[in-house]
């Protein structure tokens, strides 16, 4: 999925595939992707935890700043610069769970990555306004929610949106991306 997000960011992607739990192995990996691309996307590894061999690498040979975004889902994420020879290579560094690499690309990465490509239009996708089909709840813990919803045109003409329980949705193998609202914009409920 996050190569198939960068390819339709317009970025050259080079896929390392899935690197070994090994210190230096992954060091090894990282610096080399560094001296041969402008940027590094890494997903997994970007947690609070004591013990992951991406902080632990990542907080060695690079000047990175671990974050927790008030935003669901997508909490932690991870950017700093990776010093390869005499280039400082940004380094975006997001959540392993699918969904919530996602949205961190979304937010974060994407638009960085199209600045850095020249782009000064479309950084963000739009956004496009709806009608909510029932209430969009959510916890009151001071985050931006982001929801999955199911989109289509009702009998009126607008876009109307409904919040999905899927946990593991379908469309994740056929589509790059999902509809997904921020439970915390303002929705008007359809009537």
């Amino acid at each position: 999925m996050l190569e198939l997000l960068l390819a339709k960011s317009e970025c050259e992607v080079t896929n390392l595939g899935v690197v070994a739990d090994d210190e230096s192995v992954l060091e090894r990996v990282l610096l080399d992707a560094a001296r041969n691309n402008d940027a590094i996307v890494t997903s997994g590894g970007v947690s609070m935890g004591d013990f992951d061999v991406v902080k632990a690498v990542l907080s060695r040979i690079a000047d990175m700043q671990w974050m927790q975004m008030s935003i669901k889902p997508a909490k932690p994420f991870a950017f700093g610069l990776l010093r390869a020879d005499d280039r400082r290579v940004p380094v975006f560094g997001l959540p392993g769970n699918p969904v919530s690499s996602m949205i961190s690309f979304e937010l974060l990465a994407r638009p960085a990555l199209r600045k850095m490509m020249g782009h000064t239009r479309d950084l963000v996708r739009p956004s496009i306004l709806a009608l909510a089909d029932s209430p969009l709840r959510r916890k009151p813990d001071g985050k931006v929610h982001f929801m999955r919803v199911f989109a289509h045109f009702g009998d009126d003409g607008r876009l109307h949106v409904r919040v999905t329980n899927l946990r593991r949705p379908r469309w994740r193998t056929r589509s790059p991306w999902c509809p997904m609202v921020p439970a915390v914009t303002r929705a008007t409920q359809s009537k």
